[in-house]
């Protein structure tokens, strides 16, 4: 998997089925490695594309800028 089949794979997780973007889920949807997830979503972090947050627990979560859920 490179860089841009991976931000298709987090664009079509984030429209289609709802499922939150988790440092759990995102491996599992994308199947992109472990070792790449944080470097490839801080990226698109930096490019503005999705934003950082955390829930109540202290989870990571991200969710992408400007694109409505289903």
């Amino acid at each position: 998997m490179n860089q841009h089949e991976f931000e298709t794979a987090v664009m079509r997780m984030w429209t289609t089925p709802r499922i939150p973007l988790s440092r759990q889920t995102v491996p599992v949807y994308t199947s992109a490695p472990r070792d790449r997830i944080e470097r490839w979503m801080n990226e698109l972090a930096a490019a503005g594309i999705v934003e950082l947050d955390s829930d109540d627990d202290g989870e990571v979560l991200w969710s992408v800028r400007g694109a409505k859920r289903s």
